[in-house]
């Protein structure tokens, strides 16, 4: 019976009525509410009322995207995973289970089915080449053929006349009405963007049709944006009042289009995320009557008119807007931003901007392209800015640094800018050096370090900052090479002229603008061929740099060129002299750090032909600084410097130096509190409660100038203790004022912990009451938890007797505040309590695991392994849940600490196979012990990893052998390498009883199989069984595989000689075990070819009688002799048989027969 049929994205089609093809349930189903992308594919769906839609890689959070497979997910389930309600460790495991997909569910379409493609048109014919915006069309037809591309509407059936879906002609075209787009906002947006662009370039048709259609999708997009509600998700006020607002301002200033943005920005009426939003629906024209606010994207390149040139900014703009909707579409605002109830218009100031702080935090997790739409050049500058006076970088903060910094690829202009930016200086100091010093270095050893420009830098955190600015400078007038516009090498807009390198050269120096530095080693062997001794000489040109500290914008090169002798009289080692290089004697090139540097480097090997690069003079001073970086602490070095300057900014209210110092942005406002311009009564901080039941403390501008009148006053005593107390006082200023401006939680804390370090007996009674009261929200804090605790109160009784400090009471009420009832019942134990100090006393952030603090044992290995410095670091890069997962493992097992700290490869090793799904349940069957012996041995190879993965059973045969002394000392002793012992552990695995028998019975017998084999692959034949290919140098032996071993049978074998290959296959054992062995011999002879490709040069194979083959005659033999008795005809017997047709497609047609009546033996040798 016929039915209605779609195509899915991976181009299937199938029925949306059928037959549910999973684990042979073979129930019915009905999808419902179908939804299709551009293209026609099915992209959701409901059955049963559950809700389905295709999930790709990119939907994936960036550390799953490798494990995600693509697919219809269910809904609810994929929400679960990107709102992360699972632990982090386990999320993708979860989400991947198989109950939450659809895709082996359908049943594929079939001939007479109807099937349906609902797409947007993308041709020229069909959109007026190009100009017009949203045509669609149904195609319906009955389908006669399976095998056509069911996106390619050219293959399908000609339209006919009947409209009767029974006929067996049934093939329709039916336009889609669609409403006129180009009158609603989102035409529009293509009429000012696009309009006439795409028909008027001079590029091939299938070029303008990729740009066409990506030029839709982002017009697509953006209406889904608003249409869906997702832009309301980000918004504080709905969207409808913030367009109200809009029009409000435009007429308030004249309907000046240059004044109306400023105006928005400046509006007090909106918090800072409504501003974002606001400039948003300008940008796509969401309100009527507002096209000449659309912001025109400028995608088209005047200077190159390549299809890669034109596409590119179109496929930013689109990964932008998408990455916006992904990003959002799926969030509870409710839940995520805990929005109190009412109307905005109602929750007052401090929960406002609390509000907008909390939205903007959540911004920083976003991609790159999508925060492009969403912060301007000056809030990125800010964002810089601000985080410059923090005396250290959070990782997740470091990582949106260099987001914003992505975020300015598409815009040249403003990422030249924010380069200008990181020239200006800090007192001595510029930006650039500041911010650089504050991204992390170190590097995991595990992807080792990789080449930029030809130098090695450390993979880290200061290595996505130095790629990030490394492609603004590339699109910057730093960059000779940028702007082309001709073949030339040559940007007319070049910044280094002769007359600005002149300003930062040394005296006596090259001073172009474009340096080139050689840097390498060239060795060449000179020999004393007319010396009676003998004599080798090796003469070693080394050419190296050593870089200064940064001045400001510059440093020095230091070129150190030698050319050393090294002697050999007969092979030994004579010693060696030294030359200074008088050619190029020694000297210091300054460089500006955007001045471009011409890197050659010489390589040994080919020392005529140095590999060139074009880099920044930064690259150069950061890779060549590693080593000195290494011994210093660059962050406790500016923590120093920076507190020196906290005591004179506050005595100046931000406004002596807020000239020099543009940086401090977050200070304006408090800075005006303590001045003029803002009204006594007006909040200008406020503290935070952790919990967020409680309510934010508001510190009043009145506050706060009789808090920095009282420290001033003490400042101007003289006397050394006071001004010790002004400076404490002023530092709690400052990380207060950082809180309030939206730095994160931490520098509320620092603020607290210094309060409560102060004295407040012998501070001024101003100060005093400020300190009071912002001391009060962790008042509220410990009041709020302890009124918890009365419920249990052997639990309170415990939390007042074992912690002994208000600021220990602090920390537990944070860590456990937000515990039902039932959870904090759990801690109602002296050793829980106990061990949570234990860890707080380390500052141990896994404290809140109550699995962790409720056994002792695990306690202390935290404790223990947190003590190591180097296994310390490499826990704190670890999640939660490996950390668990690891320590729980381990425990206190003092060989097991000894072995981890010796190597801390062996922990990351450790996390590889914890995090592979297909290897974590074996590997965790393994002893601490014996999962030691197992990395030391494999675990730091990519490939034997690789190999355990797609056979975990490996982990299990390994544990097997490793139980017997024996058995595992010949395996180690024995074999040529790991890579044998991995291949023994494949061949012979935990469930082959059988030969692990009687390898125990004969120990030695090992040594012989260890050595058999160079490779072992494992391939299914037609989805029915899987085999195994054994590879040595001449010979591959086959065998099919069953549970615990292999099935016995005929040794099916390809051998080689030389550059001749000859076959040995007989599968009528398999065949009658079962086994369906049509095209198995076809299969092997195609694997052989595989591994020998390249080596074989003639093929032979034998036909012969034998009882075990069908009928006593080999395939080929019956075949030959059915044409020769007949014919006489060798040559043509041979090419009627299988073999002769296989081999003749591969090239091999030259034939030599041999025929051996007697011995019942055909002998064929083919050549190519």
């Amino acid at each position: 019976m016929s039915t209605t049929a779609v195509i899915t994205k991976n181009n299937r089609a199938v029925k949306v009525n059928g037959v549910d093809q999973s684990n042979g349930q073979k129930s019915p189903y009905i999808l419902e509410d179908l939804k299709f992308d551009i293209d026609g594919a099915l992209i959701g769906f409901k059955v049963n009322s559950k809700e389905y839609f295709f999930i790709a890689k990119s939907n994936y959070f960036d550390v799953n995207k490798e494990k995600g497979k693509e697919g219809y997910c269910l809904k609810s389930a994929y929400q679960e995973y990107k709102n992360k309600k699972y632990i982090l460790g386990t999320l993708i495991d979860e989400l991947l289970k198989e109950e939450y997909w659809f895709d082996n569910h359908f049943q594929l379409a079939e001939k007479g089915d109807i099937f349906t493609l609902e797409k947007v048109e993308t041709s020229a014919s069909k959109t007026n080449n190009f100009t017009k915006y949203f045509v669609a069309n149904e195609y319906r037809f009955k389908i006669k053929k399976l095998d056509i591309d069911f996106f390619d509407t050219t293959q399908y059936p000609m339209v006919s006349s009947s409209t009767d879906v029974n006929s067996s002609d049934y093939s329709q075209i039916i336009p889609i009405p669609t409403t006129d787009r180009l009158n609603k906002f989102d035409g529009k947006f293509f009429q000012k963007n696009f309009g006439d662009v795409v028909s008027s370039l001079n590029i091939e048709e299938k070029y303008k049709q990729d740009l066409y259609k990506g030029i839709i999708q982002i017009c697509f997009k953006i209406y889904w944006l608003f249409e869906n509600k997702v832009i309301d998700i980000l918004a504080i006020n709905n969207i409808q009042f913030i367009e109200n607002k809009i029009i409000e301002l435009n007429s308030l200033n004249g309907d000046d289009s240059s004044k109306l943005r400023q105006a928005i920005n400046n509006n007090s009426n909106f918090q800072k995320i409504d501003k974002i939003i606001a400039n948003l629906i300008l940008d796509w024209g969401h309100i009527d009557g507002f096209e000449e606010y659309i912001n025109k994207i400028e995608p088209i390149s005047t200077q190159n008119t390549s299809y890669a040139g034109l596409l590119a900014p179109f496929t930013d703009y689109f990964n932008a807007v998408v990455n916006l909707y992904e990003n959002l579409v799926y969030v509870n605002e409710k839940e995520k931003f805990k929005t109190p109830d009412g109307e905005p218009s109602t929750w007052g100031e401090t929960t406002l901007m609390m509000q907008s702080n909390d939205r903007l935090e959540f911004l920083k997790d976003f991609p790159s392209s999508a925060l492009s739409l969403l912060f301007s050049y000056d809030d990125i500058k800010k964002y810089i800015n601000d985080y410059l006076y923090l005396v250290e970088l959070s990782s997740a903060t470091q990582d949106f640094i260099v987001r914003l910094l992505e975020s300015l690829y598409s815009n040249p202009i403003d990422g030249e800018n924010i380069l200008k930016l990181l020239l200006e200086k800090i007192g001595n100091t510029t930006k650039f050096e500041m911010l650089l010093m504050m991204f992390d270095r170190e590097y995991h050893k595990e992807w080792g370090k990789v080449v930029l420009g030809n130098l090695l830098f450390p993979y880290g955190k200061r290595l996505d900052l130095c790629r990030a600015l490394l492609q603004l400078w590339k699109n910057s007038n730093f960059n000779p090479n940028y702007n082309k516009s001709t073949g030339e090498i040559k940007n007319p807009n070049f910044y280094f002229t002769d007359e600005i390198v002149n300003k930062f050269h040394l005296e006596n120096e090259n001073k172009t603008p474009t340096a080139i530095l050689e840097i390498g080693s060239l060795g060449y062997l000179v020999d004393n061929l007319g010396n009676p001794n003998k004599y080798k000489v090796i003469k070693d040109y080394r050419v190296e740099y050593s870089v200064t500290s940064l001045q400001g914008e510059v440093f020095d090169a230091v070129r150190n060129s030698r050319t050393y002798e090294i002697r050999y009289e007969n092979g030994v080692y004579k010693g060696y002299e030294e030359y200074p290089d008088f050619v190029y004697p020694p000297g210091a090139p300054r460089f500006h750090i955007y001045q471009p540097v011409t890197l050659l480097v010489y390589d040994k090997g080919n020392p005529l032909f140095p590999q060139e690069s074009v880099i920044p003079a930064f690259l150069l001073y950061v890779a060549k600084d590693i080593e000195r970086l290494e011994k210093i602490d660059v962050a406790v070095s500016f923590a120093v410097n920076t507190t020196l300057l906290i005591l004179p900014f506050f005595l100046t209210g931000g406004i002596a130096i807020l000239g020099e110092l543009s940086y401090l942005r977050y200070f304006i406002y408090a800075g005006r509190a303590l001045k003029t311009g803002v009204t006594s009564a007006e909040a200008v901080m406020y503290v935070r409660g952790v919990n967020a039941a409680l309510e934010a403390i508001s510190i009043t501008a009145a506050e706060a100038s009789l808090y920095y009148d009282a420290v001033y006053n003490l400042n101007q005593t003289g006397i050394k203790e006071e001004e010790a107390k002004a400076e404490n006082l002023a530092r709690i200023y400052f990380w207060l004022s950082l809180a309030t401006a939206g730095a994160s939680i931490f520098c509320r804390d620092r603020a607290l912990d210094l309060a409560r370090t102060i004295d407040t007996n012998t501070i001024p009674l101003d100060a005093k009451n400020f300190i009071n009261k912002i001391l009060g929200i962790e008042t509220k804090e410990l009041t709020a938890f302890e009124q918890k605790l009365d419920d249990i109160p052997t639990l309170k009784n415990k939390y007042n007797q074992l912690l002994s400090t208000n600021a220990k009471k602090s920390m537990f009420s944070k860590n456990f505040g937000n515990l039902s009832k039932e959870g904090l019942k759990e801690l109602d134990s002296n050793d829980v309590i106990n061990n949570w100090i234990k860890l707080a006393d380390n500052n141990i952030e896994d404290r809140t695991l109550l699995n962790v603090i409720k056994n002792n044992e695990v306690t202390d290995a935290y404790v223990k392994y947190y003590g190591d410095n180097s296994l310390k670091t490499e826990l704190l890069s670890s999640n939660a849940t490996e950390r668990y997962a690891f320590l729980s493992k381990v425990k206190t097992d003092q060989a097991v600490f000894n072995a981890y700290k010796a190597d801390t490869d062996l922990l990351k090793a450790w996390k590889n196979s914890y995090n592979e799904v297909n290897i974590r349940n074996n590997f965790n069957i393994l002893t601490s012990q014996r999962q030691i012996n197992w990395l030391k041995r494999y675990g730091l190879s990519d490939e034997l990893f690789l190999r355990a993965k797609n056979n975990p059973d490996i982990l299990l045969s390994f544990n097997k052998y490793y139980d017997e002394s024996a058995l595992i000392s010949k395996i180690e002793n024995y074999s040529n390498n790991i890579k044998e012992e991995i291949i023994f552990f494949e061949r012979f695995g935990s469930k082959n009883e059988e030969w692990f028998q009687f390898f125990k019975n004969n120990p030695d017998e090992i040594i012989f199989e260890l050595g058999l084999y160079s490779e072992r692959l494992v391939k299914t034949f037609n989805n029915l069984y899987r085999y195994e290919v054994l590879v040595s140098t001449d010979e591959i032996v086959f065998n099919v595989l069953k549970q615990g071993g292999i099935e016995p049978a005929w040794t099916n074998m390809a051998k080689r000689m030389g550059g001749e290959i000859s076959f040995d296959f007989n599968t009528e054992l398999l065949k009658q075990k079962g086994y369906n062995v049509k095209g198995l011999g076809q299969k092997w002879t195609d694997d052989a070819f595989e591994v020998w490709n390249d080596k074989i040069t003639s093929v032979k194979t034998e036909w012969t009688t034998n009882p075990y083959y069908p009928g006593g005659e080999s395939l080929g033999y019956k075949e030959f002799y059915n044409v020769y008795n007949e014919t006489g005809n060798d040559i043509q017997a041979t090419k009627a048989t299988t073999f002769y047709k296989t081999m003749s497609s591969k090239g091999f047609l030259t034939i030599k027969v041999d025929i051996y009546p007697e011995k019942e033996e055909v002998i064929v040798i083919l050549k190519k």
